[in-house]
C-alpha cells in the first residue's frame, strides 16, 4: 500500500492497523481493494459511525474524490448508497459533474433551512429537481433580503414615502424619446439598484442624503418602456446640478444623447423654481 501524507494517518503506532486506525478486518478489506488514503478515510468512517458501506461506494466515492466530511449535511438522513444514487440521478438530469451537484445540493439545503423549510422532510432534502429547487430558493433569498432590507430602511426613515412623494411632481420631466420620473416609494429604489447593479440601494448614504433634503433620486426612462430602468440620477436639491447619472453596472450607455436629454431636463428644473419663486413672492 502506498500512502502520500494526510491526517488519515497517525504518526506513532506499532502495527498498520494503529496507524491506520482501522480494525484488522477494514486493514484486510483496504490492502484486498488496493485502497489508499481516500478509501482509507471512508472505512475509518464506517468504523467510527458504526454504518456498513459496501465496497462498491467506497470506491466510487474515492474516484468522485468525496471524503466522509463532504457528506456530513445529509448523512443524518440518508445512507451512503441512497447519497451515491441520488448525486449520480441528478448529474444526469443536469448534465453537470458530481462535484457541482454536491455543492449545489449543500447551497440549496443551506438556503431551505433559512426560508424555514423542513430539511428533516424527504421532499425537501431529496428534491426530484434540485437546480429548479435551487434556482427558486435563490430568487427567494432575495426577496427575503428585499423585505428585511425595505423593513430597516422604514424603520430608520420614518415619513420617507411621503416625502419621496411631495418631490416626485416637482422633478418629472419628459424630452423626446426619454422621461425623467422620481421614486414613489423605498422598493422603487431597491429595484432600481437590484435591476441595475449598482449601490443606490446597498448603502444607506443615498437615504440620508434624501432625507436630510440634500439631493435626490431621480429615474430615467425610456418611452416605451416605462417601468424598466435605464438610468439612475442623483440630483442637488438646492442647486439643481446632477452629481451624478449612471446606468448598469456604472456605465453610460448612449452618453452623448442622454447628456443632452439632462441639459434639457436641468433648464426646465430651472425655469421651474423661477416659476415657484415668482409665484411665491405674488
Amino acid at each position: 500500500l502506498e500512502y502520500r501524507a494526510t491526517d488519515a494517518i497517525k504518526r506513532k503506532g506499532r502495527k498498520p492497523t494503529e496507524f491506520l486506525s482501522v480494525t484488522k478486518k477494514e486493514f484486510r478489506r483496504l490492502r484486498d481493494m488496493n485502497g489508499g488514503a481516500k478509501e482509507l478515510k471512508w472505512l475509518q468512517f464506517e468504523k467510527s459511525s458504526g454504518r456498513i458501506i459496501k465496497d462498491e461506494e467506497i470506491y466510487w466515492m474515492a474516484k468522485e474524490e468525496l471524503e466522509p466530511k463532504d457528506l456530513q449535511f445529509v448523512l443524518d438522513r440518508m445512507s451512503i448508497c441512497q447519497v451515491r444514487h441520488y448525486l449520480v440521478k441528478q448529474s444526469e438530469k443536469s448534465g453537470d459533474d458530481i462535484s457541482h451537484i454536491l455543492q449545489v445540493w449543500k447551497d440549496y439545503l443551506s438556503m431551505a433551512g433559512k426560508l424555514s423549510l423542513d430539511v428533516y422532510d424527504s421532499i425537501i432534502y431529496r428534491t426530484s429537481d434540485l437546480q429548479r429547487r435551487h434556482s427558486e430558493a435563490v430568487i427567494q433569498m432575495e426577496e427575503k433580503k428585499k423585505e428585511i432590507r425595505r423593513r430597516e430602511l422604514e424603520e430608520k426613515y420614518v415619513g420617507f414615502q411621503e416625502q419621496l412623494i411631495a418631490l416626485k411632481e416637482k422633478y418629472e420631466f419628459s424630452a423626446g424619446e426619454y422621461q425623467i420620473v422620481g421614486p414613489k416609494s423605498i422598493d422603487d429604489i431597491l429595484y432600481e439598484g437590484d435591476t441595475l447593479h449598482h449601490c443606490v440601494n446597498k448603502t444607506d448614504n443615498y437615504f440620508d442624503r434624501i432625507a436630510s433634503k440634500e439631493s435626490y433620486i431621480l429615474f430615467l426612462r425610456k418611452k416605451e418602456n416605462p417601468e424598466k430602468p435605464y438610468y439612475t440620477i442623483e440630483i442637488d436639491m438646492v442647486t439643481d446640478t446632477i452629481r451624478q447619472w449612471y446606468s448598469e453596472l456604472d456605465r453610460q450607455p448612449d452618453r452623448e444623447v442622454i447628456s443632452k436629454v439632462l441639459y434639457k431636463f436641468k433648464s426646465a428644473i430651472g425655469r421651474k423654481r423661477v416659476r415657484d419663486a415668482i409665484v411665491a413672492i405674488a
